[in-house]
């Protein structure tokens, strides 16, 4: 399982949104979904 999966799973395993997830992490989720983005480009 690649990272990015990993961390969907468990993002979803806790009921939390993209967005939900960026509030815990203190930052916004444009920035989450940019970063996922990026791990996936350097995966492939």
């Amino acid at each position: 399982m690649l990272l990015n999966e990993k961390l969907k799973k468990l993002r979803k395993d806790k009921n939390l949104t993209q967005e939900d997830l960026a509030e815990k992490l203190n930052v916004l989720r444009q920035d989450h979904s940019k970063y996922i983005d990026l791990v996936k480009q350097e995966i492939a």
